[in-house]
């Protein structure tokens, strides 16, 4: 996102909002491909990455990571890091300030009301908010809609794909009697497989290959 980031502020000021908005939409694509999954694989996994790495004694931080992770997966597409370059700058700071305070207070309730789980939601409803807050802004100063800066069809695709490969990986772990760390390469392959399967499937790699080689193709073109 920070590495387009001059191009996008280079269109805005030249004046091409339509230059800047296919930029962001493309950006977003790569995110949702990269992101989605990474965070799918940390929900698929959690319990035993805790495990190997602090002990079974730990195995409660592993619903608080599953949780922060959906939480982030709300965040993807976010665009306070868009802002600066429509010259929002001084306004992100503001609204920033009062969305920390706003996660802030939101964790201590929860955190009253549902424990630690409760702490981890409230800090992320506080980042969703804000995210987008920008998003909308962004939208707004393009004169264009949020579904046209996120590519919602390959999107829910992706979203559609790490669902099944979370659902997989713990079919396939459920009826494993084995360490710790047999189960999370087990939970891996099977979740890694499933994605890498379900990209091909549904042809989602034939709008993805081109932005990763730098083609200029515009999105929806296979």
């Amino acid at each position: 996102s920070y590495a387009l980031l001059p191009n996008i502020s280079s269109l805005v000021a030249e004046g091409d909002l339509e230059g800047a908005r296919k930029l962001i939409s493309r950006a977003n694509l790569l995110l949702g491909c990269m992101v989605l999954p990474a965070f799918g694989f940390v929900i698929a996994t959690a319990d035993d990455l805790v495990e190997l790495i602090y002990t079974r004694e730990y195995l409660g931080a592993a619903p608080l990571m599953q949780i922060y992770s959906l939480g982030q997966i709300a965040t993807v597409f976010g665009a306070s890091w868009l802002l600066w370059a429509f010259g929002f700058g001084r306004l992100a700071a503001t609204i920033g300030a009062v969305s920390l305070l706003f996660s802030i207070a939101l964790s201590i309730l929860g955190l009253q009301l549902f424990g630690l789980a409760g702490a981890v939601a409230g800090t992320i409803a506080g980042l969703i908010v804000w995210e987008w807050w920008a998003l909308i802004k962004v939208a707004k100063a393009l004169g264009t809609s949020i579904a046209k800066l996120i590519p919602i069809d390959h999107t829910l695709k992706v979203a559609f794909v790490v669902a099944a490969g979370v659902l997989v990986a713990h079919i396939v772990s459920s009826g494993l009697d084995t360490s710790v760390f047999l189960r999370l390469v087990a939970k891996s392959s099977a979740f890694m497989t499933t994605v890498l399967l379900g990209i091909v499937l549904t042809k989602i790699h034939h709008a993805v290959i081109p932005l990763v080689r730098g083609a200029s193709a515009p999105l929806g073109t296979h």
